[in-house]
């Protein structure tokens, strides 16, 4: 509807038995094309009781299963819980009482297993860049989780593909590798 214009009484009657029949100013918005705040005024004006703050007791078991469904796939829970009228911690206790896990203890228990993983790979002789693209963990945060465990570091270089190691510290240079045609392969030259 254009702004400013006045509601039609078909879709003013339309709005109250809506509500009267279990939906939520913001369901009937959604369905009728109005904004919630002018649902809310035509119940006003009409004397209609919205329904707000409700217990889970005006949903049916189908309609129950739909929004656990909607919140288990990921919809955001503010549209699940809006278009059931319910607060958020009614919603939390429908879930609790349900059995579902809450979206963040999940998340939680895989960040868990998948630092358990990254610290098994490490020890197995894994890399960090290797690590970091099987679990999705940044390498700062297996750094930090390496060194809370105890678990010794290993030598900057193990594990390359060149398997180059460092030079001891004694016979790092060797006057002899100037005198060949080909150059040592850890000698750095500086210009």
């Amino acid at each position: 509807m254009p702004y400013g214009s006045k509601t039609p009484p078909e879709v003013r009657d339309e709005v109250c038995d809506l509500s009267r029949n279990g939906l939520s100013a913001y369901m009937i918005a959604k369905e009728i094309g109005l904004s919630v705040q002018t649902v809310y005024r035509i119940l006003r004006q009409e004397g209609v009781q919205p329904l707000r703050g409700q217990t889970i007791a005006h949903l049916d078991n189908h309609r129950l299963g739909l929004l656990i469904e909607r919140y288990v796939r990921g919809d955001p829970l503010e549209d699940i819980r809006r278009e059931a009228s319910v607060s958020l911690s009614t919603f939390y206790q429908l879930l609790d009482d349900a059995g579902v896990p809450r979206r963040h203890e999940t998340y939680l228990a895989e960040r868990k297993q998948a630092g358990e993983d990254a610290l098994t790979m490490y020890k197995a002789g894994k890399r960090l860049w290797q690590i970091k693209q099987a679990t999705g963990i940044s390498s700062s945060t297996l750094s930090n989780a390496i060194m809370a465990n105890n678990i010794p570091r290993r030598r900057p270089n193990y594990g390359r593909r060149d398997e180059v190691t460092p030079p001891d510290v004694e016979g790092a240079f060797d006057p002899n590798d100037l005198e060949s045609d080909t150059p040592p392969s850890r000698v750095r030259v500086h210009t």
